[in-house]
């Protein structure tokens, strides 16, 4: 029983590190232009398991090269159990592990750009995935 009890707790650690985790990058990241806002449609999103660790870190790092370039765009970190729900207002889907046939086809209905997001981890290939969302950013 003690350890459900640690397990249900730590649940609820991590549920709320990822709640202020995400309240950040969305203040962070929302740009002050209100033709952003009127679009909800216009944002990046970032999926790992449970949207706190890998998909806060890639999320901060494609801000950071945006942030560099000029560029400022709304980016989320968000959990792989939400997708289906993140994507009808998302335009940029990166994802950490490779995402269903189901979740691949909804983008695509949907519109959404998705790249993998691993590059931005390992610095492999990451310029040329970078170019492109900072070729669909530019283009808003």
């Amino acid at each position: 029983m003690r350890l459900f009890g640690f397990g249900k707790k730590k649940q609820e650690v991590a549920s709320k590190v990822k709640e202020v985790v995400v309240d950040t990058v969305e203040v962070a990241t929302q740009p002050s232009s209100e033709a952003v806002v009127s679009n909800n449609k216009r944002r990046l999103i970032v999926a790992c398991g449970s949207g706190v660790a890998t998909s806060q870190t890639i999320a901060s790092k494609v801000k950071s090269m945006l942030e560099e370039d000029g560029l400022s765009y709304p980016i989320e970190a968000v959990d792989y159990k939400s997708i289906k729900t993140e994507l009808k207002d998302a335009s940029i889907y990166l994802y950490i592990a490779k995402p269903d046939d189901d979740i691949l086809e909804q983008a695509e209905a949907l519109g959404v750009n998705v790249f993998a997001g691993v590059p931005f981890l390992t610095g492999m290939g990451v310029d040329e995935i970078y170019e492109q969302i900072k070729d669909l950013v530019s283009s808003g």
